[in-house]
């Protein structure tokens, strides 16, 4: 796995990060500007185990066609339906909305499997919901940083 550079780091934990709650609407999990507000619903989800927020977007952090990127994402909500997975789409974008990436939000199976799956499509990051914080986190689990 590659280095993550300095600026991307600050980008992926800068990003506003976006889930769909149910048919009728999203909430923000984290905006640089507001913090991280966790709604009561998916708050008792995660006093039982922590949630990642993951991507199959632009592999090896290298610009994808979007065709090639929804294809992926298609590809990565498979697998992880087939290991038990309860997903959720995930946007994770730019304050300014000037760039933005389709994911996951992904509950019921553990974090390591998750990173393990995010390896699998090359990705380098992945997002990790506690119930008070969320963490952006290396795919191999070894660095990460608190998202602000």
């Amino acid at each position: 796995m590659r280095e993550i550079s300095e600026q991307l780091w600050q980008l992926y934990c800068r990003s506003v990060l976006e889930v769909e709650l149910d048919a009728d609407g999203w909430c923000t999990l984290f905006d640089p500007d507001c913090g991280v507000t966790i709604p009561e619903g998916l708050a008792t989800e995660l006093a039982r185990s922590p949630a990642t927020i993951v991507t199959a977007w632009n592999p090896y952090s290298e610009p994808h066609p979007y065709h090639y990127n929804v294809e992926a994402n298609l590809e990565l909500s498979e697998v992880l339906a087939s290991s038990g997975a309860q997903t959720r789409r995930a946007i994770g974008r730019s304050k300014s909305i000037e760039y933005l990436e389709l994911g996951l939000y992904v509950s019921r199976v553990s974090v390591v499997q998750v990173a393990e799956i995010a390896r699998r499509f090359h990705q380098h990051a992945l997002y990790i919901v506690l119930a008070s914080e969320i963490l952006c986190a290396t795919s191999d689990l070894r660095n990460a940083r608190s998202v602000r």
